[in-house]
């Protein structure tokens, strides 16, 4: 039996939580950060970020465009 290359990312991944499964070189997985894999289900007037390893949905900025024709507030609410 051979052991893949450590780092070899593992077909059992979870979209959007920030991190990446990766073979250990030993037979087994790790997970290792991946702030690519943003998350997906982010609210309105927010956006979709990881920090180092964590998914978050920091607000945003005011003045950007809601669904509904409004604009966010700054603070995660639309306003019309």
């Amino acid at each position: 039996m051979t052991f893949l290359d450590k780092g070899t990312p593992t077909a059992a991944q979870t979209a959007g939580d920030c991190r990446k499964n990766v073979c250990n070189g030993n037979g087994e997985t790790d997970p290792i950060t991946d702030d690519s894999d943003l998350p997906a289900n982010c609210p309105e007037c927010t956006f979709a970020a990881c920090d180092n390893g964590f998914p978050i949905c920091p607000f945003s900025a005011f003045g950007t465009p809601c669904s509904d024709g409004g604009t966010c507030d700054g603070a995660g609410n639309c306003a019309p």
